[in-house]
């Protein structure tokens, strides 16, 4: 039993020429192991490639190579040998089970050494005889072809390590070698063996996992939906200070962030441009800014955030879950960044009025498809209520996503002018925005 190959006559793939058998005798840890074989060219003698250790369960346990009065091979130095791994295949199903050709059947081949060739703990009753020539003549089995597909697979997962091993076959062979003879190290019967080395296939098989899934994921992203984020800024050095690495974080991401500057007269620029990050200028006023950055932009989806506003973790991937579905809009709820009690209850009146009403503030990142922001017309090129009439606007298109995860805007204003005065002016300003009055008559009562 320990001197058989299975399958009987060796499998076989007509194709590349590709051959192995597996080799049983149960010592130890390894419960037998793979020999692989391949010719040079079409026709010639079995060049051994490798073989691979199996456990009980048929996992590989390990990879060695050997000597070449073992095999009695057509020996190939490892540099010949290498390029040999690239052509070892056996046809693999598709997706029907279908094969095209036969996986293995052609008839064996007289005069091919490996064809009925030992492993390094058999006699010859299977194996070629000191000639070189097989001792019988079988007619190859037909292997099931998902083993032909693994063997496949297994040699370019291992590719690298077995080139190293054979490297090492070839140095042990030249240490070996008495006075440099080459060809009494290779007929040298104490050595068997020349390198080896174990394998953890369940290691192994977690570390591809984890690079597929990575190329999974990467591809994922690559095909998501661009998104340009759109900051104005003016005089905000030092916001730029305190957010400038959150916005490279986007950008690092795969964002597009760009900066709109409306004519700063302190070094917010200069900050921006030595952070790595996009600037670009545009007439004073909020508004025309947003709408400047919306131009330049090129995302599919495009979320404008104040320069003093901070987008909570995983914001962008929330933007477009949100998005995926028939809603082409929305924005985050807000917490204003203060102590003080009375602001933490204005922030949720705040989010509570916008579910109510659907109409949301440039505090709240607002955020929408391109299409819907073109199919609402934009910005108005106003310095106030702009993100009030855009929201208006599309809540004609269908009611916005509302984001529970909060951004967090500065609580300045309130702390600085008051909460209650803050509060009375800002629906001062909106009641006299509805009733008409211009938004460049109500700026010079915001500021």
């Amino acid at each position: 039993m320990a001197q058989r190959h299975y399958p009987e006559g060796d499998g076989r793939d007509p194709a590349s020429g590709a051959q192995f058998y597996y080799h049983c005798h149960r010592d130890g840890g390894e419960h037998g192991h793979l020999h692989l074989f391949l010719p040079a060219t079409p026709g010639a003698e079995l060049t051994h490639l490798i073989g691979i250790s199996l456990d009980a369960r048929g996992l590989p346990i390990g990879l060695f190579t050997l000597n070449r009065w073992v095999a009695a091979d057509a020996w190939m130095p490892a540099a010949e040998t290498i390029p040999l791994l690239e052509r070892f295949t056996f046809l693999v199903p598709d997706r029907h089970g279908s094969l095209g050709t036969p996986l293995a059947g052609a008839a064996e081949s007289t005069g091919s050494p490996g064809a009925g060739s030992s492993g390094p703990d058999s006699t010859a009753s299977a194996a070629a005889d000191v000639s070189g020539t097989p001792s019988r003549q079988q007619a190859p089995s037909q292997p099931d072809p998902l083993l032909g597909r693994w063997l496949t697979h297994f040699l370019i997962v291992y590719r690298e390590e077995i080139a190293v091993l054979l490297h090492e076959r070839d140095a042990c062979l030249e240490r070996h070698a008495p006075a440099g003879d080459r060809e009494a190290a290779l007929e040298d019967r104490a050595l068997e063996i020349p390198s080896s080395r174990p394998i953890d296939w369940s290691a192994d098989l977690a570390v591809i996992q984890a690079a597929v899934q990575g190329q999974i994921q990467a591809e994922r992203r690559r095909r998501q939906p661009r998104l340009s984020v759109i900051i104005p800024v003016l005089n905000e050095a030092e916001a730029v200070r305190r957010f400038s690495p959150r916005w490279q974080a986007l950008q690092a991401s795969g964002a597009e962030v760009l900066l709109v500057d409306g004519g700063s007269t302190d070094d917010t620029v200069d900050r921006l441009e030595r952070a790595g990050l996009r600037v670009i200028t545009a007439p004073r006023g909020r508004g025309g800014q947003l709408r400047c950055g919306a131009e330049r932009a090129t995302g599919e989806i495009l979320l404008f955030l104040h320069a003093d506003t901070r987008l909570p973790d995983g914001a962008l991937e929330l933007v477009r879950q949100g998005l995926r579905g028939p809603r082409c809009w929305g924005r985050f709820d807000v917490r204003i960044d203060s102590e003080r009690r009375l602001l933490a209850v204005v922030s949720r009146a705040i989010n509570l009025r916008s579910r109510l009403s659907g109409i949301a503030t440039g505090d709240q990142a607002l955020f929408m498809t391109r299409e819907a922001y073109q199919t609402a017309g934009g910005f108005a090129d106003q310095p106030l209520m702009e993100d009030i009439a855009l929201s208006a606007r599309l809540k004609r298109l269908g009611p916005p996503v509302c984001l529970r995860p909060p951004v967090l805007t500065s609580g300045r204003r309130w702390e600085r002018h008051g909460v209650w005065r803050t509060i009375l002016l800002m629906w001062g300003l909106r009641l006299a925005y509805w009733l008409g009055v211009p938004a460049t008559t109500l700026v010079r009562l915001y500021r």
